[in-house]
């Protein structure tokens, strides 16, 4: 199995639990751990020399913008050049109390859009409130690449706006929820090569353990969700999801592989 969007940075959430232990003990291959600022990029960096198998994403998440009137693009860049990313993220826009930044907001996802078109890396977007202005800025930005819809909980119409963009759909707990039927539906309609899970831990507990940190060794429940809504034996479902992940990441073969360095110049609205 592969967690395309899991936060093993976010210092104390689960006590000092060996999450990685038993992430792999789960059954978890490989990960994607996005970062929310300059910082958590380089956390995201070191934690992926320490273990290989968890690849890192940098950039800024639109809720943690702190003081920055404009985005660093230039510091994003040099971390970059370090090698090791696969992807941007998590970038994008948060409406969900309201548009009162959505000015800044709209800056730094453009500036991240651009960037990751000139790293030719896929985009991790977080849109609550704002996908089809997401995608609206992205298009101005210049970018043409692909993406993950995180923590996908749209409408057919928000999948579709992705998917015809080459984007990926990321399904996660919330298919354990019983009032989500319109989302397994848009599940069940996707192109299953454009289907993959996350856990989004430590955020996003499935329903029963609202409340407690998401824990990353639990991406089999989501698993099973998803499998489930698609009618496959959950083996089939993690094989699915998995093979589809390491392809839009470009990388293939053994999970302790890591990916290549891009050098520095070389190329829904209720979804969390």
């Amino acid at each position: 199995m592969f967690d395309t969007h899991v936060h093993f940075d976010v210092a104390g959430a689960w006590g000092g639990r060996d999450v990685f232990g038993e992430a792999r003990a789960a059954g978890v291959t490989g990960a994607v751990n996005p970062a929310v600022d300059l910082a958590t990029s380089r956390r995201a960096l070191a934690l992926h020399r320490r273990y290989p198998w968890v690849w890192p994403a940098l950039g800024f998440h639109p809720e943690h913008l702190g003081n920055l009137a404009e985005p660093p693009v230039a510091e994003l860049a040099a971390l970059a050049a370090e090698g090791g990313f696969v992807a941007v993220g998590e970038v994008g826009l948060d409406f969900w109390h309201g548009r009162a930044d959505e000015e800044r907001q709209r800056r730094f996802l453009a500036a991240q859009g651009a960037l990751a078109q000139r790293l030719r890396l896929p985009l991790l977007l977080h849109a609550r409130k704002g996908l089809y202005d997401a995608f609206a800025v992205l298009r101005e930005a210049g970018f043409e690449g692909r993406g993950v819809c995180h923590a996908f909980s749209g409408s057919r119409d928000m999948a579709r706006l992705a998917l015809d963009r080459g984007w990926c759909l990321s399904a996660c707990a919330v298919l354990t929820y019983p009032n989500r039927g319109r989302v397994r539906e848009v599940f069940r309609w996707a192109p299953r090569d454009r289907i993959v899970v996350e856990t989004d831990a430590p955020d996003l507990p499935p329903w029963g353990r609202r409340g407690e940190a998401h824990q990353p060794r639990d991406l089999p429940v989501t698993v099973a969700a998803l499998a489930d809504t698609l009618g496959m034996a959950p083996e089939g479902a993690a094989e699915l999801t998995e093979r589809n992940a390491r392809e839009l990441f470009g990388r293939t073969g053994r999970p302790e592989a890591r990916p290549p360095s891009p050098g520095p110049a070389s190329r829904s609205e209720e979804t969390p």
